[in-house]
């Protein structure tokens, strides 16, 4: 099993959002989505996920099984997001829901409880195995948490768009080139700015359409 104390060395708590990728799987469908995630008791961990999604989908049918996968890569992000072909799938130890390839460590997980709201529900995960990398540590830079961050954003704009709170995703938008700014400004790598102008871009096309 899984204890509080390991998932808080990896960065886990109850009083922020960690923002991780989830893989999930039922009979032969796989997704794979950013997800917000936080701490809860015993050792759970909590997802708050949001009707008109894939993954939403897929645990109100029945999903059981799950990976937390932790990464800093902001193009791990960004495919999962725009496209998933480009994401690398590898077995899981425990559980039938896939590992993504490349990620700095790997939490298995059963589904242990659901709640639902209006449009969303709260996913309660059981650990039962973790496994990491050890690596040689990175200088921090602020290029990969700007489009992680505009990824988040990103995400949120069709909910919002469909529930009609137009302003809430103007303001989202807003972020989202707030954080084009500090891409342009941190990194003079084409492949970061095309991947950040291309979130801008998406993000206009919903708002606009």
């Amino acid at each position: 099993m899984v204890t509080s104390s390991e998932l808080k060395r990896l960065g886990f708590s109850k009083g922020t959002v960690s923002e991780v990728l989830l893989s999930l799987s039922l009979g032969n469908e796989v997704n794979i989505a950013p997800m917000g995630v936080r701490l809860g008791s015993h050792a759970e961990l909590i997802v708050k996920i949001f009707a008109g999604c894939r993954t939403y989908d897929l645990v109100r049918r029945g999903a059981r099984d799950y990976v937390i996968n932790i990464s800093t890569d902001p193009l791990l992000f960004y495919y999962a997001v725009f496209n998933k072909g480009m994401l690398a799938l590898r077995p899981a130890r425990y559980v039938k829901a896939p590992r993504l390839a490349g990620c700095e460590a790997y939490v298995e997980a059963e589904r242990s409880a659901v709640s639902h709201g209006k449009d969303y529900l709260i996913l309660r995960l059981s650990p039962i195995y973790l496994e990491y990398r050890r690596t040689f540590p990175k200088a921090f830079n602020r290029a990969a948490p700007a489009i992680i961050e505009a990824l988040i954003y990103y995400t949120k704009i069709p909910y919002l768009k469909r529930s009609g709170k137009i302003e809430k995703a103007r303001e989202a938008l807003d972020r989202i080139r707030e954080c084009a700014e500090v891409v342009e400004h941190s990194t003079r790598s084409r492949k970061l700015r095309s991947v950040m102008q291309s979130i801008v871009k998406a993000a206009e096309e919903i708002l606009n359409a």
